[in-house]
């Protein structure tokens, strides 16, 4: 080996130092390419873990929505129950009172009906009686005049 030159040896370290240098770069690569892949995973679980944060916000909001509409549905649905309800009710004292009143108005004219019947009976029985009254009067009158000159 000693009849390997002084430039070849020169060469040699010189290739040694380029060697090395590329696998300080090599190595420095790696290091930078690791990084980069854990800061990558790190982004990738922090975007999958807002993603998944919002995706709870976004079906908590859902059920809460969903919920809020339920209640509105059934608010709404007692409310059309009650309001038919009250309508059935003031129907039902409507015809009550309608009922009530006729049977006022019927009852009212039945009681005129006979005051008019009765009426006319004591009408009939006055002018009966007048008549008679009459009779006797002009009998009395006409046995006066017969009896005297």
């Amino acid at each position: 080996m000693a009849s390997v030159p002084a430039s070849a040896m020169a060469e040699e370290q010189v290739e040694q130092r380029e060697l090395q240098a590329l696998r300080n770069q090599v190595f420095a690569l790696r290091e930078a390419l690791e990084r980069a892949q854990a800061d990558r995973e790190t982004a990738v679980q922090r975007a999958t873990a807002n993603a998944a944060d919002e995706l709870a916000q976004l079906h908590a909001t859902v059920s809460a929505l969903r919920e809020a509409l339920e209640r509105a549905h059934a608010e709404r649905h007692a409310a059309v129950q009650n309001a038919v309800q009250a309508l059935n009710e003031e129907n039902l004292q409507l015809k009550r009172a309608a009922g009530a009143l006729r049977d006022a108005m019927e009852q009212q004219s039945a009681r005129a009906t006979i005051r008019l019947e009765e009426a006319g009976r004591a009408q009939q029985l006055e002018r009966m009686q007048l008549q008679a009254t009459i009779r006797e009067l002009r009998d009395a009158v006409e046995g006066r005049n017969g009896t005297t000159p």
